[in-house]
């Protein structure tokens, strides 16, 4: 007999409050975000929707991908195309994934010849990651085209102090292990740090075993990258950053009788990724001007019997930013930015698509005001203009507050414009359209922040909604791509944290919403209920226990087999995470995911973990 999820989640309170001897591992206080506007802010003084990621929450949850990070995170979706390191659309507030731009230290890694040029998640290695900051609603007028949903910045750790070495050992189930080396460290005003990383796992099936498929498709990934800069002076600062990344895995394939095993059916994925930034200060550092350049490359290859493809594509981005400081509160922005990309693909066999190499540039011109108008109140406002190549021009605009009241409350809100240029596959494979328009968006939230008994219980609810025109979609009709949708997503996000000493901690979210097309249908694979719920004990001064669990709720999906809408079945995974800190130098941790063993698919037909250990060791020296 199933147990239903809301007696799940009371479990796992219960229990974390039974095992309350311990401490929460306390997330990074006085944040400063740095994705939501064109200067760093303080989080109290920012208007929009923000989530920041720390790396405490990261190793109490002891993730392997930045998918497992996100899962988290209020008003997010994470739905898998079957076990680590595949396709993982993360869907912000009811937007398509495609809708959304995903950067690693501010340099874009969307793929332009993704299919609506999104950005694959899948595979992203969080043993490098500092924090992540989710800035949720439409922020185009601050990074143009594709931020209609909003935007993810993976921030990548800085060297501290002398050199320091640390190697992490994993292994576990599906023949699971993981290797990290880390390497970092400050000398002078130079700071580095190197990380490489490698994953291996025999899996399990793509296609649910449950419906009757057994062959393991696993997976292999390598990752290296590099951070480094220099900042001994402030009138000038420099930062730059490096990865690569190699992956190969086994996938399953769809056919009229839905998903099925293939045993020679094969992805290859290398993506490099390189950029840099100058600060540089003058007039008493009441000028700045900030000089960034950044690319990204990415080839996929595809292999099975019937069929052979390739897709590249590149992606340059150069931008000139102004800071005018008239005041500790008061800082307007200006500048310009240019971004090039370019794409081919090489098909042949059943689902031969060639097209050669095919281009797009946008420019773009910004200014944003930061205001500080009180010590309590805090408004930025920004408007671009943007010039594409293919579709013309495009005007987009943000507002938003922030207000500090008495009683330890905060209001918050923002308005905003955002739109998205088709992708290079949408206008120009063999199901594309020179036709294409893009796609726009309006969005508005508005929350309140709140704290209670000196600030052991905060509780936080925004309240949003987003309007969108021209929506891309395949039309099965024409077997093209085309403008013809609208949509319309509203909902809650509220989140409850209780620290009530500095052994325990609690924090849950809830999610609500609602979406509907033109026709008044919901959107495939959207859930209405999303619930998270995180405990985090410390019995012991070396002993952490991180107890976590997240519901979803049942959504539609499509069953491309039929053409027919399928209901997916709500689920609840519960996850359970140690660490012990032997020594300065030493510690073993483990984790046991799925708890409880429960079978659910994220997305229709697609197979998901059932109950799996995973342990390790680190050492630093």
């Amino acid at each position: 007999m199933r147990v239903s999820w809301q007696w799940r989640m009371a479990g796992v309170l219960v229990l974390g409050c039974w095992m309350a001897g311990g401490t929460r591992a306390a997330d990074e206080s006085n944040v400063v975000v740095v994705s939501a506007s064109r200067i760093p802010l303080p989080a109290d003084r920012v208007g929009s929707s923000v989530t920041v990621v720390g790396e405490s929450a990261i190793n109490a949850w002891q993730s392997m991908t930045v998918p497992d990070v996100l899962d988290m995170v209020p008003g997010l979706h994470v739905a898998r195309n079957g076990g680590v390191g595949r396709v993982a659309p993360v869907y912000i507030r009811g937007a398509d994934s495609q809708q959304t731009v995903v950067m690693i230290n501010g340099i874009e890694v969307n793929d332009p010849m993704g299919f609506g040029r999104g950005a694959d998640m899948g595979g992203l290695d969080v043993s490098a990651i500092e924090r992540i900051e989710v800035i949720r609603g439409p922020q185009s007028s601050v990074y143009g085209a594709d931020a209609m949903a909003g935007v993810i910045n993976i921030i990548t750790r800085k060297g501290t102090g002398a050199p320091q070495t640390r190697v992490t050992l994993e292994a576990g189930s599906y023949e699971t292990f993981r290797q990290t080396l880390d390497f970092s460290g400050r000398s002078g005003g130079f700071h580095y740090a190197l990380n490489a990383n490698h994953l291996e796992t025999a899996g399990f099936s793509v296609a649910d075993e449950a419906d009757g498929h057994s062959e393991a498709d696993g997976y292999r990934a390598t990752t290296l990258s590099a951070r480094f800069g220099h900042d001994a002076d402030e009138r000038v600062v420099l930062d730059g950053f490096v990865q690569y990344v190699d992956e190969a895995m086994d996938l399953d394939s769809s056919s009229h009788r839905g998903l099925e095993d293939t045993l020679d059916d094969t992805q290859q994925r290398r993506s490099w990724l390189g950029g840099g930034s100058a600060v540089i200060s003058l007039l008493d550092a009441r000028w700045r001007q900030r000089v960034s350049a950044g690319m990204t490359s990415h080839e996929r290859t595809y292999d099975n019997p019937g069929s052979h493809s390739v897709f590249e594509a590149d992606l340059y981005e150069t931008g000139w930013q102004h800071d005018w400081v008239y005041s500790d509160r008061q800082v307007l922005s200006a500048g310009v930015d240019f971004q090039s990309e370019s794409g081919r693909s090489v098909s042949e066999g059943e689902y031969a698509g060639t097209f050669g190499k095919e281009t797009a540039e946008m420019t773009g011109l910004f200014v944003e005001e930061n205001l500080g108008l009180t010590e309590w109140w805090h408004t930025v406002l920004s408007v671009r203009w943007d010039d594409h190549d293919r579709f013309g021009e495009e005007f987009t605009w943000r507002a938003a507050t922030s207000v500090s009241v008495p009683g330890d409350v905060r209001l918050h809100g923002s308005y905003g414009t955002g739109f998205k240029a088709p992708s290079l596959y949408q206008l120009y494979s063999p199901y594309g359209s020179a036709l294409l328009q893009p796609e726009t968006v309006k969005g508005w939230d508005a929350g309140i922040e709140t704290a209670w008994f000196e600030k052991t219980v905060t509780f936080g609810a925004t309240w949003f909604q987003n309007r969108y025109r021209d929506l891309i979609d395949f039309d099965y009709a024409t077997w093209l791509y085309s403008n013809v949708a609208q949509a319309e997503t509203r909902g809650l996000e509220t989140v409850l944290a209780w620290n009530p000493h500095e052994r325990f901690g609690l924090s849950m979210t809830w999610t609500s919403l609602r979406t509907e097309d033109t026709d008044g249908v919901r959107l495939p694979r959207r859930p209405e209920d999303r619930v998270t719920a995180d405990v985090r004990i410390r019995p012991m001064t070396d002993l952490s226990v991180t107890l976590s669990a997240r519901h979803v709720g049942e959504r539609p999906d499509e069953d491309f087999a039929t053409g027919q809408t399928v209901p997916l079945d709500a689920y609840t995974v519960v996850n359970l995470a140690a660490a012990y800190d032997y020594s300065k130098a030493i510690q073993v941790f483990g984790r046991i995911e799925n708890l409880f063993d429960e079978h659910y698919q994220e997305l229709l037909g697609f197979g998901t973990a059932g109950l799996s250990g995973y342990g390790g060791v680190a050492c630093r020296f």
